[in-house]
């Protein structure tokens, strides 16, 4: 199961949770999945609000709770 919510502006704009699509060998993996699905609907989420005319003027935070996955998104190492 994964899931997200974006909170703007003190409330939720956004949310989701539903079922992995797909099998991966380790709960590193899927974690770091969520992460990117959680930023795809963040870039998306920005440009909706540029394009409405409210821009978000602040970097978007991604808060997560795997530690494994934490350390792969912030080690530059471990992208291609």
């Amino acid at each position: 199961m994964e899931g997200n919510i974006f909170i703007i502006a003190g409330g939720s704009s956004s949310w989701e949770s539903k079922w992995q699509e797909t099998m991966v060998s380790s709960t590193v993996k899927a974690e770091y999945m969520a992460f990117t699905r959680a930023m795809s609907q963040a870039i998306w989420l920005s440009k909706f609000f540029d394009k409405v005319g409210l821009p978000i003027n602040k970097p978007v935070i991604i808060h997560g709770d795997n530690v494994g996955s934490i350390s792969n998104t912030v080690n530059d190492k471990n992208h291609c």
